[in-house]
């Protein structure tokens, strides 16, 4: 290893020395074990090529700095489960690529995923909650998923300072990139359906809409965003590491807003659910196979295995799952037919404007009489409007509130699908 690799990783990551002391202490405290600290001074040490790194300082490094692990961590002692949970609960301030998997971890028979056990019947057509989507739990191999997985998909974590698509992109958002489509569309377009690509320009990595302009390659920010386009005058500068298809995002601002403030205020308000989680996944549990993987093969083929990945080890005990079927077109282009959504079955009140745009705006899952629908909603005396997204190509509707609408919740989160997946989800369904 070069003393510079592991200044740049920092830089890359926009951590300073204290972030990476105050980060590997934090992984060292989860893991019960002084031997992953790192100090500011020891890791000056490294960066100046005075001192290399021991196995275990080596390992928290990597694991902080989102680098392929391989089989390394174990050699630590360290199972992947702990690694994943420590990273979706200590977001990075830059944007970063996040390796999910790779080939040496899928081990025949051994490595098993925890997935919700999806309903035969259930085909996607019409939006619907958990309740006539998942009838069970189960687990299948990873050997068995991978083989339906593309290894042109890449993915990344939007960094928790990089404001530049927001609040189209809202920082912390996971996105899923396809490295075969790196040409460089131009043309202007309602802001959902712009291609939008993950680029890299030195040591940062920057999600971005691109035009090509003659010799120059703009890197154009969202206008909400108040942040600066940039104008690179050599393109070959710039790496284009492929276009963003799929997004996984919080809708809920407020709550972004106080989850932030909690991990920058008190991590042991971070680490103690963390810590909880593992010791109730330290009993012994049956695992049984999923009896169905043709629904799964689907998202497979579209997302990739590493949203699956991340599905087990995230807390799923105060919300509920919906999904936007193939006909309910309300809440496009935001959130797209195909998309899963977080439902708070908690928040059932409609809020009343004006909101600063319309990404502010709340979406709600409703039941209506042929189903649900995904979309704005408004209380108007004893009616519930629901209200499409702009470009959408549905009408508003009028229905009785409480007799022909009942809110189901107020969705917090979702994974959608961008417009070339479009193309083929609708494509898929016809040939259904």
């Amino acid at each position: 290893m070069y003393a510079e690799e592991f200044r740049q990783w920092r830089e890359c990551c926009s951590l300073t020395m204290r972030d990476v002391e105050q980060r590997a202490n934090w992984l060292a405290e989860l893991l019960n074990d002084n031997k992953y600290n790192i100090s500011r001074t020891w890791l000056s040490e490294v960066e100046r090529g005075h001192v290399a790194p021991q196995l275990h300082k080596l390992c928290a490094l990597l694991i902080v700095y989102r680098l392929p692990l391989g089989d390394f961590p174990r050699l630590c002692g360290i199972e992947e489960s702990h690694i994943i949970k420590y990273q979706l609960r200590t977001p990075l301030p830059a944007t970063c690529p996040f390796s999910i998997y790779n080939d040496e971890l899928v081990d025949g028979e051994q490595r098993l995923l925890q997935l919700p056990r999806i309903d035969p019947a259930f085909n996607g057509i019409e939006s619907s909650t958990e309740e006539h989507i998942i009838v069970g739990q189960g687990a299948v191999s990873l050997s068995e998923t991978v083989v339906y997985d593309s290894q042109d998909l890449r993915y990344a974590f939007i960094g928790t300072h990089d404001q530049r698509m927001a609040p189209l992109v809202p920082p912390g958002a996971f996105i899923r990139i396809d490295t075969r489509q790196r040409e460089i569309v131009n043309g202007l377009g309602p802001d959902e359906l712009r291609p939008l690509y993950l680029v890299r320009i030195g040591n940062q990595y920057r999600s971005c809409w691109l035009e090509s302009t003659g010799r120059r390659l703009t890197l154009l920010a969202h206008s909400l965003s108040g942040s600066q386009s940039l104008i690179v005058r050599n393109p070959r500068d710039v790496e284009i590491i492929g276009r963003v298809t799929g997004m996984v995002m919080g809708l809920d601002h407020n709550l972004a807003r106080e989850q932030q403030k909690c991990f920058t205020v008190n991590h042991s308000r971070v680490l103690d659910p963390i810590i909880a989680q593992l010791v109730a996944e330290s009993r012994e549990t049956r695992l049984r196979p999923l009896v169905d993987l043709n629904f799964l093969r689907r998202e497979i083929a579209s997302w990739g295995i590493g949203p699956l990945v991340l599905w087990q080890h995230l807390d799923h005990d105060n919300w509920h799952l919906g999904y936007i079927g193939s006909t309910d077109w309300m809440a496009y282009p935001r959130l797209s037919p195909g998309a899963w959504v977080r439902i708070d079955e908690r928040n059932k009140q409609v809020e009343k404007g004006p909101w600063p745009n319309n990404y502010q705006r709340p979406f709600y899952f409703v039941k209506v009489p042929e189903g649900h629908t995904c979309c704005w909603v408004e209380r108007d005396g004893d009616d519930l409007v629901l209200v499409p997204y702009p470009g959408s190509p549905c009408l508003h509707r009028r229905l009785r509130y409480g007799k022909e609408a009942h809110i189901v919740g107020r969705v917090i989160w979702a994974a959608t699908r961008l417009i070339d997946d479009q193309e083929q989800f609708k494509s898929d369904h016809d040939h259904e």
